[in-house]
């Protein structure tokens, strides 16, 4: 496995891949857990080179301060990289992905862009569709991996692949959940364990909504002290954002998900 830090260092080595052979990106803020490894095994099977990207992305913060606490685990996510074969990590500076700063963005006018986390995180979408921009471009994969957790986000990044003509292949992966039903985040890694357990109950509430009970999950999640940035359902599917003390928590599933637990 190689380190890679410069856009340079990348371009040099993209020279030596033949355009047939097939790249798997995986696209990641780093703090590697189960949900990226689903990911990653994901792209090992499709593809005959696996690149992971780590970078905490600036430009998609609309809170400076949920960018300075992002937690940063470098050697655990490079040990783990290592355990599941990726043949390149991508850890470039801002500098590198940024050499002008962010003055040049994606504006994004689409309708899932208005709703949800883009109504509530002004920007964040035109940061992360930037970034991931950046990263085609870079990297030049012939497949790239997300997980369904951020489903607003996959859908932005296919209406982008489509809208630039770009020849990605987007794979839009479950969730992967532990045991008690809370999606794997790197967030979670920055709980309390009383904030892990009300999360874990939270979750097992949420994942109780339909139509009729929405307004009481709702109610019930602020008595046991819980932020309720949104819950509701659209298109079929329960979206929800959360926040316990300091630490904003999101999820979405519909009823007929096949969750995996790990």
């Amino acid at each position: 496995m190689k380190v890679i830090e410069t856009v340079a260092q990348w371009q040099s080595i993209r020279t030596t891949i033949a355009d047939s052979v097939s790249i798997g990106l995986v696209a990641t803020m780093g703090c590697l857990h189960k949900g990226h490894e689903a990911l990653i095994e994901q792209a090992r099977q499709e593809n005959s080179i696996i690149v992971v990207s780590i970078f905490v992305n600036p430009a998609q913060f609309n809170d400076p301060k949920d960018f300075k606490n992002y937690p940063e685990t470098k050697a655990d996510d490079l040990a783990l990289a290592q355990r599941l074969g990726v043949d390149y990590v991508f850890m470039p500076a801002v500098s590198e992905i940024y050499p002008q700063g962010e003055c040049l963005l994606i504006e994004v006018d689409h309708p899932l862009a208005t709703i949800f986390e883009g109504e509530l995180r002004p920007g964040h979408y035109a940061g992360v569709l930037t970034v991931v921009m950046k990263l085609f471009q870079i990297i030049r994969p012939t497949h790239a991996y997300f997980g369904e957790k951020d489903y607003q986000q996959c859908r932005l990044i296919q209406a982008m692949v489509k809208g630039f003509f770009l020849s990605i292949e987007i794979a839009m992966c479950p969730t992967i959940r532990e045991i008690s039903g809370l999606p794997f985040s790197s967030r979670n890694s920055r709980l309390t364990l009383d904030q892990k357990i009300l999360a874990e109950a939270a979750s097992q509430m949420i994942r109780s909504v339909n139509q009729a009970n929405c307004e009481e999950v709702k109610y019930q999640l602020v008595q046991q002290g819980i932020q309720v940035d949104y819950l509701q359902l659209f298109e079929g599917r329960i979206f929800s954002a959360i926040k316990i003390g300091s630490i904003r928590l999101i999820d979405n599933f519909v009823d007929t998900d096949q969750c995996v637990y790990s």
